[in-house]
């Protein structure tokens, strides 16, 4: 199953690479394991976006999956989205896009061309909604449900070039506060890294 998410922070805060964090830990607690997850970056010219224009995704092996373990895990997805995206924020509209390992596979192509095209053309919530239901996707919209866009077109990278970033976050505790980092310890990991 692959679970791909955008458009959940604003410019005055949140993270959708940080949703994801989120997500990946509530699996862990319930012993589900899903790969590295993916930010994929699109369109830096988009006029709405709030920060720099990345979507994410993960996967976890649907194989085994019953459809009472695929519902939980849409639950929690939708249960983390609700809870920390900036729906105050109008430029923040945000999606969730599920889809099958199968209907992955088959549908790759359709998603890379699309994917081709966000990432240096404007793609409109339409065009998202008919590849959405042309792949068989279940796709959750907030708002406007622009991030669909974003969803779809991040599920379509072929990741032929790629590059890797260690994102690391405060803790709640933190949030809003003055940072007080050490300017050698962050040289120190780019070293161990």
């Amino acid at each position: 199953m692959f679970i791909a998410l955008d458009d959940t922070d604003s410019t005055e805060g949140m993270c959708t690479t940080y949703l994801t964090c989120l997500i990946l830990r509530k699996f862990k607690e319930i012993n589900l394991i899903a790969d590295i997850p993916n930010l994929v970056r699109l369109n830096p010219n988009i006029p709405y976006k709030t920060r720099g224009n990345g979507a994410c995704w993960f996967h976890i092996d649907d194989n085994n999956l019953s459809g009472e373990r695929k519902k939980e895990i849409k639950t929690i997805v939708l249960d983390l989205l609700k809870k920390y995206s900036r729906f105050e924020d109008e430029n923040t509209n945000p999606a969730c896009v599920f889809l099958d390992d199968e209907n992955f596979k088959i549908n790759f192509e359709i998603l890379n061309k699309f994917y081709k095209k966000a990432v240096s053309e404007l793609c409109t919530i339409e065009e998202a909604d008919e590849i959405s239901g042309k792949i068989n996707a279940t796709a959750y919209k907030f708002k406007n449900g622009r991030g669909i866009v974003g969803c779809l077109a991040c599920l379509g990278c072929d990741f032929s070039d790629l590059t890797y970033e260690l994102l690391i976050y405060r803790t709640e505790e933190n949030f809003g506060k003055e940072r007080m980092i050490d300017e050698e310890s962050v040289f120190e990991m780019h070293k161990l890294l």
